[in-house]
C-alpha cells in the first residue's frame, strides 16, 4: 500500500472515531435536559436548586462602609486674631517636606500696628522710669519729713520735762527768796525804826529822818505783799498755764508726726499706684507688640512635618458642613480666625474609619481583624485590626433618625504601599468577629422566616414543604443549624413558587424539637420566654437557641432577618 493511501485510511478512522463522541456526547446531554425538564415540568427546579446540609467551618463577619484617614495628621489653621487674605499658597495634593512653605497671608495690617504700638511701648517705657524715680523720691521726703516730726515730738517733750524739773522749781525757789527777803527787810526797817523813834524822842534824830524811815517800813510791807502775791499769781495762774502750753506742744508735736506719717503713707501709695498703673500700661502694650509679632510670624505657614497637602475646604465639602461658598483656597480668598486651611495627613500608616450598627457593636473588640477594600486603588484589599471603637453612637442623620451606628478606626498593613491611598477614599470593611468550627450548616439563603421562627424547605413527593429549625451563629453566607435537620439532608435555596409548596399546618413534633410550639389561633410561638435586647445572649437564652436577637444585625446592620423580606410567603 502506498503512503497516500496509508494516510487517507489514518485521516477516515480520525473522522469516525470523532463521529461517534460527538453522538455519545449528544445522547448522554439530551438525557439530562430530558431528565431536567421533566422536573422542571413536575416542580419547577433543577438539582442546583437543592443543595446538602454539611459540616464546615466558616467565619463570621459583617460588612462596614466608611473611608480612610491618616493614622496621624496635623491641622493647620489661621492664628491671625483678626481677617486676612491668601497671597500664597502651596498646590493640593503634593506632599511637602517639613519646613516648606504652605501659606503666606497679608501683613501689612500686622505690621502697621506693629510700628504704631512700637511707639506706644516706647513711650510707656518712659512713663515707668518716671513714675518709679516719682517712687524714689516720695520714699525721700517721706524720711526726711518724717525724721523732722519725730524730732520736733522729741523737743517738746524736752521742753516739758525742762520746766517741770527745773523752771517751775526755779521759779518757785526765785518767789520763796524774794518773799524771804522781804520779810527779813521789813523786820529789820521796823527794828530801825522803832530806834529812830526813840532818838527822835531824845531830839537826836530829825523828824525828817524818822518819816524816811517810816516810808522805807511802808516799802518793805508793800514789797512783802507784793512778793506773797506773786507767789499766789504763779502758783494759780502761771504754774498751770505753763504746764497746759508744755504739754499742748508735746501733744500737738506727736499729732503732727502722725499727720505726718500718714500724709507720708498716702503720697507713698498713691506714687506706687501710679507706678503699678504705668507698669500695668507698659506690660500691656509689650504683650500686645508680642502678640503682633507672633501674628506677623504666623503670616508666614511652613509645614511642621512631613505629609500630603489636603486643603480644608475639601475635608468641609466631603463632610457636608462648614460655608464653603467663598469656594476653595486661591490666592485672594478671605481667611478667618482660626479657620482650617490645610491638613498634613502622614500617609505612612491609614486607617479605615467605618461605621457599624449598634446592634453589633458590642460583639465586636480592638485587636479583632477586618479585610477592607479601597475601589479608588482599583479593588485593592489590605488586611487591618481594629485599634479603637467610639464611645458613643452616631445617629443616620435626616435620611434615618433612628439610625445609631457606631465608629470603628482600622490600621490598615500597607506594607510600604501607602503612596497610593489617600485620605476620603472610600473603602469597605470586612470584620470578622467569629469563626464557626464544625459545624452543620446551610447556605443563608435556604433560611426562611415565620415571625420568631425560623425554617427550611426540603422536598417531598416532588414538592417542597416546611420544616421548622432551631439555629445558631450566622455569617454573610451561612447559618448554624442546632436542630430539624441531619447532615446530608438537601434544602432549597431559594423562595419556591406556591405551586411548588404542599400546604399543611405547622407539624407539632417538628415545633416542639426547635422549642416551637402552636398558639390558640395556630401560630408558631416559642416556648421559651425572651430575654431582652442588651443581655448579652441571644433570644431564647444563652443555651444557642433562636438567635435572631444576637445575628440579625450581620445582614447589612439593620437588625433584619435574612428572610424578612419573604417572611410568611412560604406558608400559604
Amino acid at each position: 500500500m502506498s503512503a497516500s493511501g496509508t494516510g487517507g485510511s489514518r485521516r477516515a478512522a480520525t473522522l469516525i472515531t470523532l463521529a461517534i463522541m460527538i453522538a455519545v456526547i449528544a445522547a448522554v446531554s439530551l438525557g439530562a435536559y430530558a431528565m431536567i425538564g421533566s422536573r422542571a415540568g413536575g416542580g419547577g427546579y433543577t438539582t442546583a436548586d437543592l443543595v446538602p446540609v454539611q459540616r464546615m467551618d466558616f467565619d463570621i463577619t459583617t460588612t462596614a462602609m466608611g473611608e480612610l484617614a491618616a493614622a496621624q495628621q496635623l491641622e493647620i489653621r489661621s492664628m491671625l486674631e483678626s481677617e486676612s487674605t491668601i497671597i500664597e499658597i502651596v498646590d493640593e495634593g503634593i506632599t511637602v517636606r517639613k519646613g516648606d512653605l504652605l501659606v503666606r497671608l497679608n501683613s501689612d495690617r500686622i505690621q502697621t500696628a506693629i510700628e504704631e504700638d512700637e511707639l506706644r511701648v516706647a513711650s510707656a517705657r518712659s512713663e515707668v522710669v518716671a513714675a518709679e524715680n516719682a517712687v524714689l523720691i516720695q520714699e525721700s521726703r517721706n524720711t526726711s519729713s518724717l525724721r523732722d516730726a519725730t524730732l520736733q515730738v522729741t523737743l517738746k517733750s524736752l521742753a516739758l520735762q525742762q520746766w517741770l524739773k527745773g523752771d517751775d522749781k526755779k521759779e518757785l525757789l526765785r518767789i520763796r527768796l524774794r518773799i524771804d527777803s522781804a520779810k527779813s527787810e521789813l523786820k529789820r526797817l521796823k527794828r530801825e525804826l522803832e530806834k529812830d523813834i526813840q532818838l527822835n524822842e531824845q531830839d537826836f534824830l530829825s523828824d525828817n529822818d524818822l518819816a524816811k524811815s517810816e516810808l522805807a517800813v511802808v516799802k518793805a510791807e508793800a514789797e512783802t505783799e507784793t512778793a506773797h502775791l506773786e507767789k499766789e499769781i504763779y502758783r494759780d495762774y502761771v504754774n498751770p498755764r505753763e504746764k497746759r502750753i508744755k504739754e499742748s506742744d508735746v501733744v500737738q508735736a506727736e499729732a503732727k508726726l502722725l499727720e505726718v506719717e500718714i500724709q507720708n503713707d498716702i503720697e507713698l501709695v498713691s506714687k506706687e499706684a501710679k507706678r503699678s498703673n504705668e507698669r500695668s500700661q507698659f506690660q500691656r502694650r509689650e504683650a500686645r507688640l508680642a502678640r503682633l509679632r507672633a501674628e506677623l510670624e504666623a503670616t508666614t505657614i511652613v509645614a511642621p512635618s512631613d505629609g500630603l497637602v489636603v486643603f480644608g475646604t475639601s475635608l468641609q465639602r466631603n463632610r457636608m458642613w462648614g460655608n464653603s461658598s467663598e469656594g476653595p483656597l486661591q490666592i485672594g480668598r478671605r481667611v478667618y480666625p482660626n479657620m482650617l486651611l490645610i491638613v498634613l495627613p502622614d500617609t505612612a500608616e491609614m486607617v479605615a474609619t467605618v461605621r457599624v450598627h449598634e446592634s453589633l457593636i458590642g460583639r465586636i473588640r480592638p485587636g479583632y481583624k477586618a479585610i477592607v477594600k479601597i475601589d479608588a486603588a482599583g479593588g485593592e484589599t489590605f488586611t487591618g485590626t481594629i485599634i479603637d471603637i467610639g464611645v458613643l453612637a452616631e445617629g443616620g442623620g435626616w435620611r434615618d433618625p433612628n439610625r445609631r451606628e457606631y465608629t470603628v478606626r482600622i490600621a490598615l498593613d500597607v506594607d510600604g504601599e501607602s503612596a497610593k491611598l489617600k485620605p476620603s477614599m472610600r473603602c469597605e470593611a470586612k470584620i470578622f468577629i467569629d469563626r464557626v468550627a464544625d459545624a452543620l450548616a446551610i447556605p443563608l439563603p435556604a433560611l426562611f422566616s415565620d415571625g420568631a421562627l425560623r425554617y427550611v424547605y426540603v422536598r417531598q413527593s416532588g414538592k417542597f414543604v416546611r420544616r421548622p429549625v432551631k439555629i445558631s451563629r450566622r455569617s454573610d453566607n451561612y447559618v448554624e443549624i442546632l436542630e430539624g435537620l441531619a447532615e446530608g439532608d438537601r434544602v432549597l435555596v431559594r423562595e419556591p413558587s406556591p405551586s411548588e409548596v404542599i400546604q399543611r399546618d405547622w407539624d407539632q413534633q417538628e415545633l416542639a424539637a426547635v422549642g416551637f410550639t402552636l398558639d390558640e389561633d395556630g401560630k408558631a410561638v416559642s416556648m421559651q420566654p425572651r430575654i431582652a435586647r442588651g443581655s448579652g445572649f441571644p433570644r431564647g437564652g444563652p443555651s444557642g437557641g433562636d438567635s435572631g436577637g444576637t445575628t440579625e444585625g450581620l445582614q447589612g446592620g439593620e437588625g433584619r432577618d435574612h428572610g424578612s423580606a419573604r417572611r410568611g410567603r412560604g406558608s400559604q
